[in-house]
């Protein structure tokens, strides 16, 4: 079953809002709950040659991307993460 992640998602862009909803209209049944914010943080990871995890853990943009792996292993009936401790 194939999963459209929305990405590159900036609230306050009015042509940002009317494609996340067309693209939740069109393929409801096939959009992830998830979503990733445009963040400057992602640019930085980039080049820093590094993941927004390791950069920057306790951003909006990690634990976008933490709660995507979460809903992905739901679809397919794996375990779920442990949580991870916010040292």
């Amino acid at each position: 079953d194939i999963k459209v992640l929305r990405t590159i998602y900036d609230r306050r862009k009015k042509h940002h809002q009317e494609v996340f909803e067309e693209i939740a209209d069109a393929v409801s049944d096939h959009v992830l709950n998830t979503y990733i914010k445009q963040a400057v943080v992602l640019a930085d990871s980039m080049g820093a040659g590094c993941s927004v995890l390791q950069l920057a853990p306790h951003s909006g943009s990690s634990s976008a991307y933490r709660q995507l792996a979460h809903e992905l292993l739901s679809y397919n009936g794996s375990a779920p993460l442990p949580e991870r401790s916010r040292e």
